[in-house]
């Protein structure tokens, strides 16, 4: 059985990193079990903990992705949420992210999740049905309007939006 700490090893990453990631796992159940489903997330984190995650490298992971039906859709934006919270909760558990920078990652993974599945949905809802046109002709999309902690950009890792 591959475990965390043989992903460790195998990697050969130095002893501060294995203490941080030591600590994500102590602190946060959630991502000790994605490390033990998927060692690829550890590979990720130790290339890139050094740095934020910002929305540009969202968006290069979901065009990366092979987004063509819902289930692709699905699987893809919960990839990407599983990297960009394990590298928040990895910086922020150990003094590399400070509260805005939580709070401004995970406003922009809510920003890029909302965009990718309207913009998806409306693709292939128009290709099937038609696009939508207003009374006076005019194409419409569906637009969403961020309220509360997403409008004023103040998620955090445990929020949620409605």
């Amino acid at each position: 059985m591959l475990t965390l700490d043989n992903l460790l090893l195998q990697t050969h990453v130095n002893t501060s990193f294995s203490a941080a990631v030591a600590r994500l796992c102590e602190c946060s159940l959630w991502g000790q079990r994605l490390f033990a489903k998927d060692g690829s997330l550890l590979d990720d984190l130790l290339q890139n903990h050094a740095q934020a995650y910002e929305i540009a490298e969202m968006q290069h992971f979901l065009n990366a992705a092979q987004i063509v039906d819902e289930i692709s859709l699905k699987k893809s934006l919960r990839q990407l949420r599983q990297r960009v919270l394990l590298r928040i909760i990895y910086r922020d558990l150990n003094g590399l992210a400070d509260l805005q920078e939580v709070l401004q990652t995970t406003t922009s993974l809510a920003e890029i999740v909302l965009n990718t599945a309207v913009q998806s949905l409306h693709t292939w809802l128009a290709l099937k049905y038609g696009t939508p046109l207003s009374s006076a002709g005019e194409p419409q999309t569906l637009i969403v309007v961020g309220m509360g902690k997403l409008g004023g950009g103040e998620l955090n890792v445990s929020s949620d939006i409605d």
